[in-house]
């Protein structure tokens, strides 16, 4: 037995369902504009250290693509896409998944992990500069997210050639491991914080109650 803690995840009903697949599910091509996100000016030297991931952070993110990828399995009714994210299984950055895993567990393609790695950089730039309480912080994620983002899934090129630039199916794969990634991270966050705030609120109700019985 080891030490490592267990990956922490909304239930299945808190879950809302990923719109992105839900898109790709009903087979309805439209294109959306997005608002560029505000964002606060930081120097290149604090984005180059809290965007630089340590070797067990990769591994973690590794681990939690595992999820994602099943996550995303569950509900992608496509099957060429479905192919897609079982092709190229990522062999790098995996020593927790291969310690963690007793044949239950998903080893996620390299496309995931590369995506949700460049999420996780997003994520960590946004916690450095203190805008994950920010009500369209979502939002903002995902286009920082995308920015990271080099060319992916280049085996579904030749499905998405019929398919509308903006909403083919590649765009709309990435969009939904970008989605269930960061409902991980931001709910993790907020469960952290009501741990916090519980904990203080617990010690002021004691420290009221050591100064009752001290008069």
């Amino acid at each position: 037995m080891d030490n490592t803690g267990i990956l922490s995840v909304p239930s299945q009903s808190a879950y809302r369902c990923n719109p992105h697949i839900m898109r790709m599910n009903s087979l309805v091509c439209r294109t959306t504009t997005v608002d560029d996100a505000v964002a606060q000016d930081h120097t290149y030297a604090q984005l180059l250290n809290v965007s630089r991931l340590s070797d067990y952070v990769q591994d973690v993110v590794a681990y939690v693509s595992g999820f994602v990828q099943k996550k995303i399995l569950k509900t992608l009714e496509c099957d060429e896409c479905r192919q897609g994210l079982l092709q190229n299984p990522e062999d790098d950055c995996t020593s927790l998944l291969k310690r963690r895993n007793m044949g239950g567990l998903t080893t996620p393609c390299k496309d995931i992990v590369n995506i949700c790695r460049a999420v996780e950089r997003a994520f960590r730039e946004a916690q450095a500069a203190g805008k994950l309480r920010r009500k369209d912080i979502f939002h903002i994620l995902t286009l920082e997210a995308f920015k990271g983002i080099a060319s992916q899934f280049h085996i579904l090129r030749d499905h998405i050639l019929d398919q509308d630039f903006e909403e083919n199916h590649i765009n709309n794969l990435v969009r939904a491991i970008i989605y269930e990634y960061l409902s991980i991270r931001l709910y993790h966050v907020g469960k952290s914080i009501v741990s916090e705030l519980k904990l203080n609120y617990s010690r002021s109700i004691n420290t009221k109650t050591i100064h009752i019985k001290g008069h």
